[in-house]
């Protein structure tokens, strides 16, 4: 339990972070965006503020809790999607690294790339395994993008990499960067995402986007579920739509 709110006359009460998260999931969410998906989250605040305030009147908000900090917008600056490579070829004798995409794969980068164009998605950085599988991947939906990142950078810690390896390299992220894209490989990728976001993701399928808000003012304070999912988009979603 996290206390949220205390009565000026001394009594304490508290909420769980599962509990808030629950109260903000209600609401259908949107697309992301660099404006809608901040204006999105203001609205929330302001609506679960309102409905403890309504809850227990003269309640003060605890800027030093986790969920107290999300209430008055605190560190509501810093977005990670976390994007899986798109579906590797095995019929070409090769070793792992140099493993390509095959036509599937090819289809479905397309189809994301072009989803996240039309959904407005930009990001600050894109952070690529060296992969062959991931850079083929990251190369074809950056070029849909409305306004390609200059900055996509391949790292080679990023290959096959842990989720404490993952929650390292994001911790090292210059801080001037508050939206940033990783694209890599399970189960790394999966387990960050349950790490982040207190989910409980079974499995992140190929090619597969899943953007976290992050309740941090800066890249190195990320944590254990510090952050919120706001967007899960696979290709198969897409194309039953």
């Amino acid at each position: 339990m996290v206390v949220v709110i205390s009565h000026i006359p001394g009594s304490i009460e508290t909420l769980s972070l599962a509990t808030a998260r629950l109260l903000m999931r209600k609401l259908t969410k949107p697309s992301l965006s660099n404006v809608r998906v901040r204006i999105w989250y203001w609205l929330k605040m302001v609506e679960l503020r309102l409905y403890i305030l309504q809850v227990l009147p003269f309640a003060t908000i605890n800027k030093d809790c986790q969920l107290g900090r999300l209430l008055l917008g605190y560190g509501m600056n810093k977005v990670i999607t976390i994007i899986r490579h798109a579906k590797s070829d095995w019929s070409d004798a090769c070793n792992d690294f140099d493993r390509s995409i095959n036509r599937r794969g090819q289809s479905d980068a397309t189809l994301i790339g072009e989803y996240l164009h039309d959904n407005d998605y930009c990001f600050d950085a894109v952070f690529c395994s060296c992969a062959n599988r991931a850079k083929l991947t990251a190369q074809i939906i950056t070029s849909h993008i409305k306004q390609p990142t200059n900055n996509s950078q391949f790292e080679d810690s990023l290959y096959l990499a842990s989720r404490t390896t993952l929650t390292s390299f994001i911790e090292n992220v210059e801080d001037c960067y508050q939206q940033i894209a990783i694209i890599g490989h399970n189960p790394g990728l999966t387990e960050l995402c349950n790490y982040l976001a207190d989910d409980e993701l079974q499995n992140l399928p190929t090619c597969a986007v899943y953007s976290i808000q992050l309740c941090v003012d800066d890249w190195k304070a990320v944590g254990a579920g510090c952050g919120t999912r706001i967007k899960l988009i696979t290709p198969r979603i897409l194309k039953d739509v």
